[in-house]
């Protein structure tokens, strides 16, 4: 079999491995290769100077190639020195490697002379167009060109071979004064087809290991959410992680609050912050799309959304949103970066779709934390007010009192429901009286008003069973006096639909959910039952009073006794008897 078949298929046996090692095992294939192209002494005639250097000139090129891979996995060190060994082998006055950076080509290595100088540089850049046609053709290019220096015209000689990997696209040149023979250009081309083979392996290694790298970082917040309770431990630490991880100089989490969605933590330049910015202008549209939102260029974006994004820093150039949302499609939330961090300080980075894939898989761990959080606030909530109703149900129960009953319902309704205020008014006939109180309690004068004002929206609005426009229904300077900024009215009514009373929570925290709705429904159930009671209880209380004072008034001698004669009570015209003294 030729010696070139066995290189081929002991390089293709490396290459398929099924494993994918930190680096490509090119040192054994280039030690084979090198060793089976060295030309065998064969009897004969002997050979001409110029095919004895172009022998020399393969076997220096084979001898370079096979030292590409004990350099690492740098692309800038293995450019170095190929475009070093391109220039020692072929006797160049420079070598050097453009790399295609958009539409230009930038100098990424470059080889001289020692006695040349520094100013042969120049060549490198003059040859800019060949590097291109060689990358439009994908085919190495032999080419020469007239260039003036020190009012001196002089030729020179030169070759192109274009290196072309998944990632990047480069050009290796070599420029002399002296025509290069074709076994110098055959050698030529050995050496950029087994350098490109070494650049797509350090490619490949940097993307193997930035890849593990961040795996490696998407398990350790993994970890970090699993073990963090609270999101006031997790979230100001995964702002921090967020920016570093994906690159840029700061990143925050907005989460949605009833109709708002407001920046709650953020991170700029590693420090972590608590926030507290209204973004529902931009985090509506992006949760409305469930896609996430580049924007290069924060001014383009309409003015109410541009301030929203500046309130945070007025220097913003960039931004990504990735919307957070649940299982059930619910939103939760935005995960937003802001101004990619500067490459080696060249001006601003363009954001790219790698960026927005790996941000949307780092927003899908935070979704999963938020979604978690907001089930085990829900959970602790209903826990919670089922604790409370069940002890509100014992309280009210045994309450037969109506101080005690005024006292506990009001505390328990304004805490469940998280009023800041709350006031307890029972009927008395026509009008509505305020007995009960939790928070500011009003003087005198106040309470006077309130009451007529309680009044009056009991007999103008008996449908009425739960309203959260108590401001605008009480009037609006009633209000506005005792600081109130939102007041929710309960009707209380009793079996016959009569008016038992008026609850009013004012300055409720957040607003009322439907399983707010609900759980007033059975407090006014609890409170109407109990309060009819403690009513009843105390019409009893009355009358066994009443009855008393009456017994005691009678002027004739009157004993209570039971069955065997035993004496219960007497009255007070009768001399006074041992109690449980026979008749």
């Amino acid at each position: 079999m030729p010696r070139f078949s066995l290189v081929i298929l002991y390089g293709y046996s490396l290459l398929t491995q099924n494993e994918i090692p930190d680096t490509f095992r090119l040192s054994p294939l280039l030690t084979l290769l090198s060793t089976l192209m060295k030309p065998k002494k064969k009897p004969g005639p002997p050979r001409s100077r110029i095919q004895v250097r172009a022998s020399a000139c393969m076997e220096k090129v084979l001898e370079a190639c096979a030292q590409l891979p004990l350099l690492g996995s740098e692309p800038s060190v293995l450019r170095e020195y190929v475009a070093e060994s391109a220039r020692k082998i072929f006797q160049a006055v420079v070598a050097g490697m453009l790399v295609r950076d958009g539409d230009n080509y930038q100098l990424g290595a470059v080889a001289t002379a020692v006695q040349a100088g520094t100013g042969k540089t120049a060549l490198l850049s003059h040859a800019r167009s060949f590097a291109a046609q060689a990358t439009e053709q994908k085919k190495l290019l032999n080419f020469r060109f007239a260039y003036r220096e020190l009012e001196e015209e002089k030729i020179y000689y030169g070759l192109a071979q274009p290196l072309v990997t998944c990632q990047s696209a480069a050009v290796l040149l070599v420029v002399r004064s002296t025509v290069f023979a074709p076994d110098e250009v055959s050698a030529f081309s050995v050496l950029g087809n087994i350098a490109r083979l070494a650049l797509e392996n350090a490619e490949l290694t940097g993307l193997y290991s930035a890849q593990k790298r961040d795996l490696n970082q998407l398990l350790e917040i993994s970890a970090e959410l699993g073990s963090t309770p609270r999101l006031d431990t997790f979230l100001p630490k995964f702002v921090v992680r967020a920016a570093e991880f994906l690159g840029f100089e700061r990143a925050f989490v907005a989460i949605v609050e009833t109709d708002e969605c407001r920046i709650r933590w953020g991170a700029s330049k590693g420090v972590p912050s608590r926030l507290d910015f209204d973004f529902s202008a931009v985090g509506r549209r992006i949760l409305e799309t469930k896609n996430p939102q580049v924007v290069e260029d924060i001014t383009q974006l309409a003015p109410h959304e541009k301030t929203q994004l500046l309130r945070w820093e007025s220097k913003l150039r960039q931004f990504v949103g990735v919307p957070l949302v649940s299982g059930e499609g619910r939103p939760l939330g935005v995960l937003g970066l802001m101004d990619k961090r500067l490459v080696d300080k060249k001006g601003p980075v363009q954001i790219t779709p790698d960026d927005v894939r790996r941000a949307r898989s780092l927003g899908a761990e935070v979704a999963v934390a938020l979604e978690a959080a907001h089930n085990l606030q829900l959970s602790e909530l209903h826990r919670k007010r089922t604790e409370d109703l069940m002890e509100m149900a014992l309280d009210l129960g045994s309450a037969l009192r109506l101080p005690d009953f005024v006292k506990n319902f009001t505390e328990r309704v304004a805490g469940m429901i998280g009023a800041e205020c709350a006031i307890l008014a029972l009927a008395q006939g026509n009008k509505v009286e305020s007995v009960g109180f939790f928070g500011l309690k009003p003087e005198r004068d106040m309470q006077r008003k309130l009451n007529a004002a309680f009044s009056e929206y009991a007999e103008q609005h008996p449908e009425l069973k739960i309203t959260g426009n108590g401001v605008q229904a009480l009037g609006g300077d009633v209000a506005p006096v005792f600081g109130w900024h939102n007041l929710t009215l309960v009707r209380l009514e009793g079996t016959e639909g009569d008016l038992l009373g008026i609850l009013a929570l004012a300055n409720v925290s957040r607003e009322l959910m439907p399983n707010d709705l609900n759980l007033l429904q059975a407090l006014i159930v609890h409170a109407s039952v109990a309060l009819e009671n403690s009513r009843l209880f105390t019409r009893i209380t009355q009358s066994s009073r009443q009855w008393a004072e009456i017994f005691d008034s009678i002027s004739d001698y009157i004993v209570v006794h039971d069955e065997q004669y035993e004496v219960l009570r007497v009255n007070r015209s009768l001399p006074v008897l041992p109690r449980g003294k026979r008749v």
